[in-house]
């Protein structure tokens, strides 16, 4: 079977753009229903009680922030798995 190479760039953008839906989705569903998504996401941090720490209500700027600043570690991380697989597949 042939090897093909990922392009990183095209990786990085996929990778962005999945998270940056994923986290869309997760702040609707706290403005939505926080109470749910808290106990939700309690879930994946295997016994951690977010419900201690959670904000109530949601500042936008925050979300926007949070989506920005994800995106671009998401790209990043995108770039870097696309160049490994790359690398690594030889």
């Amino acid at each position: 079977m042939a090897k093909h190479e990922l392009s990183v760039k095209g990786v990085a953008l996929a990778f962005a753009v999945v998270w940056a839906g994923w986290y869309a989705a997760c702040a609707l569903l706290f403005l939505i229903a926080p109470t749910f998504a808290i106990s939700l996401f309690n879930y994946f941090f295997h016994g951690i009680d977010l419900t201690i720490i959670a904000k109530t209500g949601m500042d936008i700027g925050s979300v926007v922030i949070g989506l920005v600043v994800s995106v671009i570690f998401a790209y990043a991380s995108g770039a870097v798995f696309a160049a490994l697989y790359n690398k690594l597949s030889k």
